[in-house]
Formats: C-alpha cells, structure tokens, sequence
C-alpha cells in the first residue's frame, strides 16, 4: 500500500489510527510505503529547511504570491509530525522494518511491513 501526500492533512491525533488501519487492510507480509511531509527538530531546522524550499521553488519559477499561497495553506490545512513520531505510531499499529529511505528538507520516503 502506498500513500503520498496525504498523512499530513490528518491531525496528529487521528494518524495513530490510520496506521492500525492501514496494517488491518495489509496481508501478512505486506509492505507500507509512506513519501509525506515531516516536522524537522528542532524548531530551527524546520525554519531552515523551509527556507531552503523557498530559494528551490522561486529558482523553478515560483512568485512571491505562489510562496505566500503555500504557507498560507500549510498554516491551515497541514499537520506536520517529526519522522520519529510516524515510526512510534507504525511500531504500536504492529508494523515491523520500520525505516526511512529518503529525505530531502521536509519532504520523507519511510515505511514498514506487516509481520507474516
């Protein structure tokens, strides 16, 4: 099962839940495969790897207003939790081989299996 830029519009609260739902629907053995936002710790990283996103995008061809319409949705829209956070969660939903494969900023590839 693969997810993509989807967990971060859930709270906090109710990720917990989503994996164990995600885990129920797998086989044994099957594979979860997360690519989402993640907090940066400490408060200072997350600010610096925004900033960075910032230079990156108005590099690509971004405008002023297209950078302010992104924080503006994020501010409302988007609950970002640090990676180790999403691995407690799948760890207590019963996943296993729970890893990182990726990170670029804020931007993660994790994921974890369902025991056979």
């Amino acid at each position: 099962m693969i997810s993509s830029m989807a967990l971060h519009h859930l709270r906090d609260s109710e990720k917990p839940e989503m994996y164990a739902r995600i885990f129920n629907w797998l086989k044994p053995e099957g594979l979860f495969r997360c690519v989402d936002e993640t907090l940066s710790l400490p408060k200072q990283a997350q600010e610096k790897n925004i900033r960075e996103w910032e230079v990156w995008a108005r590099r690509m061809g971004a405008t002023t207003e297209d950078v302010q319409l992104w924080a503006e949705h994020a501010e409302q829209h988007d609950h970002y939790a640090p990676l180790g956070m999403h691995f407690q969660w799948l760890q207590t939903a019963g996943f296993t081989e729970v890893d990182c494969y990726w990170r670029k900023l804020m931007w993660t590839s994790f994921g974890a299996k369902k025991p056979g």
